[in-house]
Order: structure tokens, then C-alpha cells, then sequence
């Protein structure tokens, strides 16, 4: 039980930080009634990705050395980019794939951008 605990934090923290760097890197000036033909071109693709999975891989300290699946989705929760640190698809688990998408699309859920600051009120930074 343990061990599952610590890999879905392993697993969080990842999808978290790769949330962090796409809403930094996204563009913060979208209206309200705007569409964006293509949002993903604005977040990094799955090269980068995969390059912070192995990086993030290579410095997870829990002793479990678990290969993982990361996922890059865009303001809408659409899937930009999949990635997988290890050499092969059979090298992760097949359900920390889908756990890895939830959680990158729970991040954008309870993020706001600095548009979210009007009026006096809301996050002048974003959240």
C-alpha cells in the first residue's frame, strides 16, 4: 500500500510540475469568446516532455526507480503531448497512463491565468 502511495505521489508532483511550466508558457491573453485553432502549439511538445519525465525520473527518490507517464493537456483538457520515460511502452504501468492524463487535467481544472484578476477582485497573478 505504501508503495502505490508513493508512486501516485510521484506521479502528482510530475504532472504538476510539467502543469506548472504549460500554464507559464501558455498565452495569457485569451478572451473570453475567443478560439484558439490550434492551443497546443503554445505548450511544449512531447519532446520536451518526454525530456522532463527522464529528468524527473532520474531525480525521483523514493527507492521505487518506477517508470512513469507524463501528460501535457491545454486550457480546453485537450491532450497535447503523451510521454513515457521508459524504453518501451510496457515499461510503465498501463493505468498510470490514464492517472497520468486525470492529473494533468485536474491541475489546469483549479488553475486560473492573470486574466482571472478584474475589477479588483480575483488572483492578480493567476493561481
Amino acid at each position: 500500500m505504501m508503495r502505490r502511495l508513493c508512486v501516485i505521489v510521484c506521479v502528482l508532483m510530475c504532472s504538476l510540475a510539467l502543469s506548472r511550466t504549460c500554464l507559464a508558457q501558455s498565452s495569457n491573453g485569451d478572451s473570453q469568446n475567443s478560439v484558439e485553432p490550434n492551443a497546443c502549439a503554445s505548450l511544449p511538445d512531447q519532446s520536451a516532455l518526454k525530456a522532463a519525465l527522464v529528468v524527473a525520473t532520474q531525480t525521483e527518490a523514493s527507492g521505487l526507480n518506477n517508470q512513469m507517464w507524463a501528460t501535457i493537456v491545454d486550457r480546453d483538457g485537450v491532450v497535447c503531448a503523451v510521454a513515457f520515460s521508459g524504453v518501451n511502452r510496457g515499461a510503465q504501468w498501463p493505468c498510470s497512463r490514464v492517472i497520468s492524463a486525470q492529473k494533468a487535467n485536474t491541475a489546469n481544472a483549479f488553475s486560473l491565468d492573470n486574466s482571472s484578476s478584474h475589477g479588483g477582485s480575483g488572483q492578480p497573478g493567476g493561481l
